[in-house]
C-alpha cells in the first residue's frame, strides 16, 4: 500500500499561548485554532445571603385565570410581635390586624399574582398561616415553594422552623402562570422583585 503525503501539519505555540497550525508543502496559509473559552465564575445569586433573606417571605396567590376567594390568618406565635405586612395587589381593606395576627379575605386576579410580603423578628421566627380557597382548606398539592415553585406540602401551614425557611429560599420569584395555576407560592427572601411589577404597599 502506498500513500502520498501532500502536506505536513505542524502545530506550534506562539506568544500568549495561541495554538497555530502550519501546513507545510501544501501552500496553505497558517491557520489559527480558536482559543479555548475561558471558564466564567458563576454569577452571584441574589437573595441567598442570610442578612437579606432571614425573616422575610413572599406569599403569592393565583386562581387559574379566575377569581378565587382567599381567607385565613397569618401569625408569628413565638416572636412576641405581630409580623409586618406589605400588600401586592390586595386592597388594604381586605387585611385586618388582630393583635399579633392578621386576618385575610381577598380575591385572586385573573391575569396576575397577588399576595403579601411578610417580615418577622427575630429572623426565621416561626410564621404560621391557616388558609382557605373558596371556603375549602388549602390542599398541600396547591402549595409551591422555593426557587422553582415545586409542590411543597410541608409549607401548607407556614414556616414553622429554620429548616422550612431554608427550603423556601429563592434567589428570584419563580415563574408563575396566573391563568393556569391555582394555589399559593412561597418564596423566602427580602431581595426579590415583585412578579406583578407593582411595589408592595405597606400595611401599618
Amino acid at each position: 500500500m502506498s500513500a502520498r503525503l501532500d502536506a505536513l501539519l505542524v502545530l506550534a505555540l506562539v506568544g500568549g499561548g495561541t495554538l497555530v497550525a502550519y501546513r507545510l508543502g501544501g501552500g496553505a496559509e497558517p491557520s489559527v485554532a480558536p482559543p479555548k473559552p475561558e471558564a466564567r465564575a458563576p454569577a452571584p445569586q441574589r437573595g441567598l445571603t442570610s442578612d437579606r433573606t432571614s425573616g422575610c417571605v413572599r406569599l403569592l396567590f393565583v386562581g387559574g385565570g379566575g377569581k378565587r376567594r382567599v381567607t385565613g390568618r397569618i401569625a408569628a406565635p413565638t416572636s412576641g410581635a405581630a409580623p409586618r405586612i406589605e400588600l401586592i395587589g390586595i386592597p388594604a381593606t381586605e387585611v385586618h390586624r388582630d393583635g399579633a395576627a392578621f386576618d385575610l379575605s381577598f380575591d385572586t386576579m385573573p391575569t396576575r399574582a397577588v399576595g403579601l410580603v411578610v417580615r418577622v423578628t427575630p429572623p426565621e421566627a416561626a410564621l404560621s398561616w391557616n388558609l382557605s380557597i373558596d371556603g375549602e382548606p388549602l390542599p398541600g398539592d396547591r402549595v409551591f415553594g422555593g426557587p422553582y415553585g415545586v409542590v411543597s406540602p410541608f409549607l401548607r401551614g407556614g414556616l414553622v422552623s429554620a429548616a422550612d425557611w431554608r427550603r423556601a429560599l429563592a434567589p428570584a420569584v419563580p415563574e408563575i402562570d396566573p391563568r393556569r395555576e391555582v394555589g399559593l407560592f412561597v418564596a423566602a427572601g427580602c431581595d426579590l422583585e415583585s412578579p406583578t411589577g407593582d411595589a408592595a404597599a405597606r400595611l401599618e
